[in-house]
């Protein structure tokens, strides 16, 4: 073997052993920072799923109840030490009452259904325990407990969810939306946002929504999904 070929051997593995090290101490910065925006959020009571981290960028997604929410969850982590900067994709709730039949008396039951970063967050409002283990058993069975995340709140007064025996066929519906679509129903209103992959995606998905009953359905389907400025709304 030649001195050069030697050579050049030597300078690959030396390149190689230098892009694992910057590889791993990049997956340990990012894994720092996600850890310190979740602790930071938690600690501020901000109920937010939605946290990615792409090198020292934090990403916001998922569902936020008002700009005012958004707003403070970019304030509060550009102020975390190792953050470069914080990028908006959050989609405002902006649920309009559709008219049609009234739903029972009380209260409207809420839930978002988020499917980010290959898990699936459940949060919102219902009225009973049947309708919340309905729903934690449903996304349990299609995306694995592992990867489901439950905070739903039950309290009295919550009217009962025109949609409560239609559990899986949400959850169904999120996962033919694939990774960042996002689902709220207030009421008998419900959304859908996610980014579908061209027409036939997006048909293949209105189709589906169609096929649910009871339900006021809204749907947000760009080709994809913009990242910075502030948080998007829903029509």
């Amino acid at each position: 073997m030649s001195e050069r070929v030697r050579f050049a051997g030597i300078v690959a593995l030396v390149l190689s052993a230098l892009a694992l090290c910057v590889t791993r101490s990049l997956d340990r910065i990012e894994a720092g920072l996600l850890t310190a925006a979740q602790r930071t959020l938690a600690a501020a009571g901000i109920p937010f799923y939605g946290v990615d981290v792409d090198g020292r960028d934090i990403v916001l997604r998922g569902f936020v109840r008002s700009a005012d929410d958004a707003a403070r969850a970019r304030s509060l982590l550009a102020g975390v030490a190792g953050v470069r900067r914080v990028l908006d994709a959050t989609t405002l709730e902006r649920v309009i009452e559709s008219p049609g039949p009234a739903s029972a008396p009380g209260r409207p039951p809420i839930l978002r259904l988020q499917r980010l970063g290959g898990r699936i967050y459940l949060s919102g409002l219902l009225g009973d325990d049947a309708t919340r283990a309905a729903l934690a058993s449903a996304a349990g069975a299609r995306f694995g407990q592992d990867n489901v995340t439950v905070e739903l709140r039950v309290e009295a007064g919550v009217a009962r969810p025109s949609w409560s025996d239609q559990a899986d066929r949400l959850l169904a519906l999120l996962q033919d939306a694939g990774d960042g679509a996002r689902l709220l129903l207030r009421g008998d209103t419900a959304v859908l946002a996610a980014p579908a992959a061209g027409p036939a995606a997006q048909r293949r998905l209105r189709d589906a929504v169609g096929d649910l009953a009871r339900l006021h359905w809204r749907v947000d389907l760009p080709a994809a999904s913009p990242v910075g400025g502030p948080a998007g709304g829903l029509p």
